[in-house]
């Protein structure tokens, strides 16, 4: 018996980023960080205090590719951390 299709993900986070990011709200900066990540996308939700932002990465899923790319983010010269969108848990990803 075949598979089905893998479930959808969705995951919110913050990222914070080094100063010298020019615009942190551009869609070319967020598809930047987003990679080569065919069916999944950055959204925007809000931007924080000083170099902070929360985002929503969606995409077709499994769940383990949403963390590996939260991951891959984490890694880019540009971020200097993740963690968990305000009012969710304080946990790190």
């Amino acid at each position: 018996m075949a598979a089905g299709p893998a479930a959808a993900c969705a995951r919110s986070f913050s990222v914070e980023l080094t100063p010298d990011v020019p615009d942190d709200t551009d869609a070319g900066f967020l598809s930047s960080l987003l990679g080569d990540h065919p069916g999944f996308s950055l959204e925007l939700l809000r931007e924080r205090h000083g170099s902070v932002i929360d985002l929503t990465l969606t995409g077709p899923g499994p769940e383990s590719a949403c963390a590996k790319i939260v991951h891959d983010i984490g890694r880019d010269g540009r971020v200097l951390g993740i963690g968990a969108t305000a009012g969710d848990d304080a946990d790190k990803y």
